[in-house]
């Protein structure tokens, strides 16, 4: 496709898979394998207010699991 022949209409995905601010990281995830989307928008009301990827929860899940691997060796 030329660049300067086609619409980013014409290849933008759709609908948005959104999600609330204050949804779960587990809700989060469920979402993204349900509706198989590497994506989510966050909304606040009508507004997107941000994005988070399938990298960014593989790396909140990295850091807790981390985090708690190093809490198992002081109990």
């Amino acid at each position: 496709m030329a660049p300067d022949k086609v619409n980013v209409g014409d290849i933008m995905s759709s609908p948005l898979i959104t999600i609330s601010p204050d949804a779960s990281i587990r809700e989060a995830m469920s979402l993204m394998i349900e509706k198989d989307v590497r994506r989510l928008y966050i909304m606040e009301g009508k507004e997107v207010v941000g994005r988070v990827t399938q990298t960014h929860l593989f790396q909140s899940n990295f850091d807790l699991m981390m985090s708690l691997s190093g809490l198992a060796g002081t109990l």
